[in-house]
């Protein structure tokens, strides 16, 4: 019974791991975006980013690479119409 369950579980389930990753990271990408559009008293303050802002740009720097990184390995013949978010 539990082989024929798993062997479902794998019919309808994808193996598309790369995928959400890569919606993981836009959805990371997103939220920091979102922080660092916000107001920031520290960062008037300094006429520059606070640390928090700072370590936001830093992420979404890094989950970009990352997101090029996903699109250059063209998993299941390719990626020709996506492009990671500015």
């Amino acid at each position: 019974m539990t082989d024929q369950i798993q062997s479902q579980d794998r019919a309808v389930t994808p193996r598309r791991p790369w995928f959400m990753e890569l919606q993981g990271l836009e959805d990371a990408i997103a939220y920091r975006m979102a922080r660092l559009a916000q107001p920031c008293r520290d960062c008037a303050e300094r006429d520059e980013r606070c640390e928090d802002h700072s370590c936001d740009a830093d992420l979404v720097a890094g989950y970009r690479r990352r997101v090029a990184t996903l699109l250059r390995q063209k998993p299941d013949g390719g990626w020709s119409e996506l492009r990671p978010s500015a």
